[in-house]
C-alpha cells in the first residue's frame, strides 16, 4: 500500500458491529479524483505482517486494492490501458 501510506489522508473510524476501521482518503494519479477506500483495523494489520493484499481484504474489489497500492482508480486505469477483456465479459 505504497501510496496509501504515502499520499493519502487516513481517517479512524468503527464499522456497525464496532470494529475498528481506517478510511484511505486520496486522489486517483490518472484522474485527480478523490477515492475514498476503507479497510477493517484487523486485516490491515494482517497485511502490514506481510500477508497478500487479496488475502487481507477479500471484501474490497481489485479496483480498490489496486487504489492502495498504485493510486490509480478504476477510471484512470481505463483510460491508461481501456477496459479489461474481464470486464467485457462480465457485461455478456
Amino acid at each position: 500500500m505504497r501510496y496509501a501510506d504515502a499520499r493519502c489522508e487516513v481517517v479512524e473510524g468503527t464499522d456497525a458491529e464496532g470494529m475498528g476501521t481506517y478510511t484511505f482518503i486520496g486522489p486517483c494519479v490518472i484522474t485527480g479524483k478523490l477515492q475514498r477506500v476503507t479497510v477493517k483495523a484487523p486485516d490491515l494489520f494482517r497485511y502490514r505482517q506481510g500477508d497478500y493484499i487479496q488475502n487481507c481484504f477479500p471484501y474490497l474489489d481489485k479496483g480498490q486494492r489496486e487504489f492502495l497500492i498504485s493510486g490509480t482508480s478504476d477510471e484512470g486505469w481505463n483510460q491508461l490501458f481501456g477496459e479489461s477483456q474481464e470486464d467485457d465479459e462480465q457485461d455478456e
